[in-house]
């Protein structure tokens, strides 16, 4: 079996002062390896703007930011610089040239739990669900919460809330993302209003932080929009009397598709008024009853 430097060799490159030159066509890609997804639009835009960069021959491919690899019998697979690797290969389909590319071998005696946990912590930090798709090959691995947690650096909660958060709406998600609200804090608001109740409260508690001069969302802003004052006796019983007409007039097929459509705007303005859970029943009511 061949050294890293004797492939380096083989491949057109060799040695250097800080690692090895490799052909960059040499460089293998392990499929499903990478949790990162690098079809979003973002993820897009910045693999457009370093193959852009790389065009340029003045810039190329930056040798302080070497691909990491990994030697499997006679081939090399890439280990950490995916996104770099995706633009390099972009720039070449576009006319850069660019033949050899730095690379460093991964330090002696890692394995694959070892690159597994690595990936959360190369680069830029992962979305949401690239680090549910982190933790759920963590956990195939037999890798406990606790586990995950310490290596990770997080608590236990916050884990599971990636996991939850994995199944909830993409708006919810990304505010998250974008670092104005914690997954925590959604994770809590998902499990508690389901999806549209928890992003339109994400996004009110979102408003509220910029209103204090804040960029992020806490605990704090959440419970300012949450809570509202009890509704009056004659609110509370409006909304009753409504409610049980909407229930005798169902049972009765009274009601048209229009009118049924109409009825769930209204519950939703109702929601503003006494908060989604004093509506819910009666919503729920009033859907068996059609």
């Amino acid at each position: 079996m061949a050294s890293v430097s004797g492939l380096a060799k083989a491949s057109g490159g060799g040695h250097t002062f800080d690692g090895f030159d490799f052909a960059v066509s040499a460089i293998r890609i392990k499929d499903g390896f990478n949790y990162r997804n690098l079809e979003t639009p973002e993820a897009r835009a910045k693999i457009r703007a370093m193959a852009d960069a790389m065009k340029n021959p003045d810039v190329g491919y930056r040798r302080k930011f070497p691909l990491v690899i990994q030697r499997i019998d006679d081939e090399v697979y890439l280990i950490d610089g995916h996104r770099r690797f995706t633009a390099l290969q972009l720039a070449n389909s576009e006319g850069a040239g660019i033949e050899m590319v730095p690379v460093i071998h991964e330090p002696q005696g890692t394995d694959d739990l070892d690159r597994d946990y690595d990936l959360f912590l190369t680069g830029e930090p992962l979305e949401v669900l690239e680090k549910a798709t982190g933790v759920k090959r963590l956990r195939n691995r037999n890798q406990s919460f606790d586990m995950i947690a310490a290596r990770l650096g997080v608590t236990v909660q916050t884990i599971k809330g990636w996991l939850e958060l994995a199944g909830a709406p993409d708006e919810l998600v990304q505010v998250v993302d974008q670092d104005k609200l914690a997954a925590t804090e959604a994770h809590k608001l998902f499990k508690a209003n389901g999806s549209a109740g928890s992003v339109r409260l994400a996004k009110a508690a979102i408003e509220h932080a910029e209103a204090r001069g804040k960029t992020k969302a806490t605990g704090q802003d959440i419970k300012a929009v949450t809570e509202r004052p009890e509704p009056d006796r004659t609110v509370r019983e409006s909304i009753h009397t409504i409610a049980a007409r909407l229930i005798v007039a169902a049972r009765e097929n009274a009601l048209e598709h229009r009118t049924t459509e109409e009825l769930d705007a209204a519950v939703e303005a109702m929601a503003g008024i006494v908060g989604e859970a004093a509506v819910g029943a009666a919503r729920e009511r009033v859907r068996k009853a059609a």
